[in-house]
């Protein structure tokens, strides 16, 4: 003998019992979840084609899955990190400013307007670059 029950509008668990006796227990379905968002890519320009990279959570600026941006760290709108770029504390990037490679910016440091922080370059403290390049460039 076959049943056939339609557990499409199940709100909580049902047991199924044949002749008195539980032979099981039948689960709510799972709820629709929305997919996943699809993998963000952005193209930093620098040769390497649209590359796994997210907004910042704080200041909106693109940042490249590959570097280590802190939360406390404020990217601004246009202002991109990419590489193995490291920002740290309480640093900001913002205006057109770049910093990639495998730079690292940290403390209250603030790169700025047209800067770019790239290669091995290291700005910390209270450090301000404004306009011109740090390092080397792609």
């Amino acid at each position: 003998m076959t049943i056939k029950i339609d557990i499409s509008n199940l709100t909580e668990n049902v047991e199924l019992f044949v002749n008195g006796k539980r032979q099981c227990e039948i689960g709510t379905p799972p709820i629709d979840t929305p997919p996943e968002d699809p993998l963000s890519t952005f193209d930093f320009g620098d040769g390497n084609g649209p590359v796994p990279a997210h907004k910042h959570p704080n200041g909106d600026g693109w940042v490249a899955d590959t570097t280590t941006v802190d939360d406390t760290v404020f990217v601004g709108p246009i202002a991109q990190v990419f590489g193995n770029a490291q920002v740290y504390g309480n640093a900001r990037v913002s205006g057109i400013a770049r910093v990639y490679g495998i730079a690292q910016v940290s403390g209250i440091a603030q790169v700025y307007g047209n800067a770019r922080v790239s290669g091995n370059a290291q700005v910390y403290g209270i450090a301000q670059v404004s306009s011109g390049s740090i390092g080397s460039t792609p």
